[in-house]
């Protein structure tokens, strides 16, 4: 038997409602429990890495080592990522995989807007600088974050080429889908105050406060049709991506229904807890 309680580990993926989890994390996770994952906070160049702006795997795993400590029960943010179970330090620990995703085309549009009327970092200047309108942002960015941005952030531990190759393919979809299915719990942003409800239960959470939104984008400008298709054909293997992830969600209700109504509270939370705790093969 494990000597350690499990370590959460959450991927948030860009546009997803993450800053919304996090502040109830951070409300039920003492401060020696919980490490933060942003790139401000490890001190990352947000303009260093286009797939997943800052991200340093040098840098990433050398701030890990030195924050993790025998208490840490979770690690959260957008330098978490699919792989830590790997890590000497966590070889131990029952690693538990949490993500949201969301559908493609609707987390560019949210993330554009985010970036020109909310963010301040080189990713904005990028577009009020050049006074991009969605369509040239997207088609003269140098941000492969634009391009099945999903999958990368999944997969860039495992396929590191994914932080620098412009084009993904058939392999890198099968990939991402077999780590979303090493993942503890599911969620998708459009169904996030449902999720989330569901994934603080199953945690046990006591202090919460629902429906809270953070980080909320302002800007309201929408793709007319031509920049819609353009984009959702990009994002072709996302969208096959986040089909697979509601499937996934979808069975796992249906098995959390009937453990509901047949098991009791307890026996569901059991039976969640066994349906993929990643354990690394080492151990």
């Amino acid at each position: 038997m494990n000597r350690y309680p499990p370590l959460y580990v959450v991927i948030h993926i860009y546009k997803t409602a993450g800053k919304a989890l996090l502040r109830n994390f951070k409300r039920n996770f003492a401060k020696d429990q919980l490490i933060s994952m942003y790139a401000p906070q490890i001190g990352l160049d947000k303009a260093e890495n286009s797939a997943n702006p800052g991200w340093n795997e040098n840098i990433v795993v050398d701030y890990l080592n030195r924050h993790y400590t025998e208490k840490t029960r979770c690690i959260f943010g957008h330098m978490a990522f699919f792989g830590i179970h790997e890590l000497h330090p966590f070889s131990q620990r029952e690693v538990r995989y949490i993500v949201f995703l969301r559908e493609p085309l609707a987390r560019i549009v949210s993330l554009y807007n985010f970036l020109r009327f909310n963010s301040k970092n080189v990713w904005h200047h990028e577009i009020v600088e050049n006074d991009w309108a969605m369509t040239e942002w997207f088609e003269n960015s140098r941000g492969l974050w634009l391009h099945d941005g999903q999958i990368r952030q999944l997969l860039l531990w495992q396929r590191k080429d994914v932080l620098t190759r412009r084009q993904l393919h058939a392999e890198d979809l099968a990939a991402a889908q077999q780590a979303l299915a090493q993942m503890w719990f599911i969620g998708c942003q459009e169904q996030f105050h449902a999720d989330a409800g569901q994934l603080y239960r199953l945690l046990g959470f006591k202090k919460i406060v629902a429906n809270e939104a953070v980080n909320v984008t302002q800007g309201h400008i929408r793709p007319d049709a031509e920049t819609a298709g353009v984009i959702a054909r990009d994002n072709a293997l996302d969208a096959e991506l986040y089909r697979y992830a509601l499937s996934l969600r979808a069975r796992r209700l249906q098995a959390s229904a009937g453990a509901e109504s047949g098991e009791g509270a307890l026996a569901l939370r059991r039976r969640v807890a066994r349906w993929l705790p990643f354990r690394s093969s080492t151990t």
